[in-house]
């Protein structure tokens, strides 16, 4: 349990997880029941627009099958190789949840190696979420319109970040009006993920000196409210570099990216990272 007071809200975290795993050589099955509850208590006059998505209320029950077969040369500093990943959830209404909703992600990841010069990676993702109920109050700063707003937002699939796309900040690439959402008299866009994810990612990892070295990359994607709608030509593209230390406990990257297509009014200014670990 988790306990967050404040002056105008408390959050209250609970929850269990029992997962059951097998590993065959290169592949590893597992399969979870996780059950959640959130529950908030807000203070008079506060609105919920201005709490951060993982605070609204919501209790959630899931059955979660996993598969991982990784052919990678080293799980934290691959070289060559690849790994596929399946990943389905299903939410069913019980336990005093409501939602009903089957989620699906598929992840690939191959690994080059080109010797001395260093390492091609390529990644890619793509999701869906089909909701088979209507939520009762659903989420306020959804538009009820987008089959998004069957599904909790902590759910669904967001873009934009040092493990995503790293040429926009976190969370904030979506399509406007649909998983990118212009709150009443706001001025700047909010992001509200939606139910169709599509990534594609790729790395040029070279080495500069012992065990610092660079990355080159482009990152292309983007998130739609309903997987029906995923459309090639609505990916959004960026690129940019950055600069690797491969830390005894993992790789430690600073990142700068910049859009290539943007939407009108959508900032030009580069994005920059700090992340330990790989984004894919």
């Amino acid at each position: 349990q988790d306990t967050e007071p404040s002056n105008s809200f408390e959050v209250r975290r609970w929850g269990a997880r029992e997962e059951a795993v097998r590993q065959l050589g290169r592949s590893r099955f597992s399969l979870a029941l996780d059950y959640r509850v959130v529950k908030l208590n807000v203070k008079q006059g506060v609105a919920l627009n201005d709490i951060e998505r993982k605070d609204l209320p919501y209790q959630l029950a899931s059955v979660v099958p996993t598969l991982l077969v990784d052919h990678r040369d080293d799980p934290v500093f691959a070289t060559r190789g690849w790994s596929s990943l399946v990943q389905s959830q299903y939410s069913f209404p019980a336990f005093g949840s409501d939602a009903n909703f089957l989620k699906l992600l598929l992840q690939q990841s191959q690994y080059f190696n080109l010797g001395k010069p260093g390492v091609l990676a390529l990644g890619a993702r793509i999701g869906g979420i089909e909701a088979f109920r209507r939520l009762g109050a659903g989420d306020p700063n959804t538009p009820q319109n987008l089959p998004s707003s069957n599904v909790f937002i902590d759910e669904r699939f967001f873009g934009g970040g040092a493990t995503t796309h790293r040429a926009y900040p976190l969370d904030l690439l979506g399509i406007r009006g649909e998983s990118l959402i212009l709150p009443p008299g706001g001025s700047h866009y909010q992001p509200i993920g939606g139910n169709g994810l599509l990534l594609f990612n790729l790395d040029y990892r070279f080495p500069i000196a012992g065990a610092f070295g660079g990355v080159v990359f482009v990152d292309s994607g983007n998130v739609w409210a309903d997987w029906r709608d995923i459309r090639l030509p609505q990916l959004k593209t960026g690129t940019g570099l950055g600069a690797r230390w491969n830390s005894p406990i993992g790789p430690l990257t600073v990142t700068i990216g910049w859009k290539l297509d943007r939407d009108k009014n959508e900032s030009a200014s580069p994005v920059v990272f700090l992340n330990f670990g790989n984004p894919f």
